[in-house]
């Protein structure tokens, strides 16, 4: 008997977890209406009271378990709501459908940042201070069409659409963004790759022949990566205004800056290049259906595909330089972009 009474007690509780709101606001007039039930001075009304109050705190704190986020961590994104949470812990942003969640070091969700209102969100990047969140929020296919590209605030939860492009990179230090695009989308005439002093608004630009997808930062702010097909290195001038220019060296489709360098992935080697010294190192080996590396502050991560043409469902990680990748998790309808955390 027990046993079914936990059962049916826990299916009511699941029903009741779908059907509530992800938050609930008490009444305006509660703290009027326990001080009214109190000051009648009954043993039966000052009972009412009590069971009103804990009613109201019993329905926010199971709102607070289904709906993992508290009111206080949301902030508004024009035109996107988000969610924006103390960030303790996560090692990885994940752009999945219309959502930017937390990933911790097992791969596993912790919060989720945003909720996109319209389109989907193919990328998402943080400044190295953690106090601005830049995503991109794409109505059609990725990597292919012109999405809105959203800069919000952390701290205030203010934010703005500040562009469009097909793909972004902002530095770590936050005063430069590298953005690409074609058509109507393109960054400047007959360019499609552009970076911008977002001081000055002075840019560089360069003419590709394969608009990129996702676009990287080194951390020293003096390059940045652009995959596509064709991807390449392009060295950022100090001082903006001339042609990007870019470096002459063989890359795999799947590249991108580390904190201690250009992290690669050619087959299933992932090597690390350090192009102040024009020098490689072998990171490690795995399957050839990398889709992603990510770097991270605990260890460089790849994401992978269990069977090719598949999603990227896998989460691997190099536990020792050199060594072979270590099981994390996987996710059956697979993973989105991930993008390193900056610490």
């Amino acid at each position: 008997m027990p046993d079914t009474l936990e059962r049916d007690l826990a299916a009511r509780l699941r029903d009741v977890g779908d059907a509530v709101p992800d938050v609930l606001e008490p009444p305006p007039d509660l703290e009027r209406r326990v001080a009214r039930r109190w000051k009648r001075g009954t043993r039966v009304a000052g009972r009412a009271g009590l069971a009103l109050a804990a009613c109201v705190v019993a329905a926010l704190g199971l709102v607070s378990l289904v709906g993992h986020a508290s009111e206080k961590h949301r902030v508004g994104v024009a035109p996107e709501a988000a969610a924006v949470a103390r960030l303790d812990g996560t090692l990885m942003l994940d752009s999945r459908g219309p959502w930017v969640v937390a990933l911790d070091a097992d791969g596993h969700q912790t919060e989720t940042l945003v909720t996109a209102h319209r389109g989907m969100v193919v990328d998402a990047q943080l400044t190295a201070d953690h106090r601005t969140l830049w995503y991109l929020s794409v109505a059609g296919t990725a990597g292919v069409d012109c999405g809105e590209l959203v800069r919000a605030d952390v701290e205030s939860g203010a934010s703005k659409i500040v562009g469009h492009a097909v793909a972004f990179g902002i530095s770590r230090d936050g005063t430069r963004l590298a953005v690409a695009g074609r058509g109507t989308c393109a960054p400047a005439p007959g360019g499609t790759l552009a970076v911008r002093d977002l001081a000055n608004e002075t840019q560089s630009t360069a003419t590709l022949p394969i608009v990129p997808s996702r676009i990287s930062w080194s951390p020293d702010g003096d390059h940045i990566v652009a995959n596509s097909s064709q991807t390449r290195v392009f060295v950022v001038p100090s001082r903006l205004g001339g042609p990007l220019e870019s470096i002459d060296m063989p890359l795999a489709e799947t590249a991108t800056f580390g904190t201690d360098g250009l992290y690669v992935a050619d087959g299933g080697i992932v090597e690390r290049w350090n192009l102040a010294l024009n020098r490689r190192s072998v990171i490690g080996e795995t399957t050839p259906n990398i889709a992603q590396i990510v770097p991270t502050a605990n260890g460089t991560y790849v994401l992978l595909r269990s069977r090719p043409g598949g999603p990227a469902d896998t989460l691997m990680a190099f536990g020792a330089v050199n060594g072979p990748a270590v099981f994390v998790r996987t996710f059956a309808t697979g993973f989105g972009a991930l993008t390193p955390v900056p610490h």
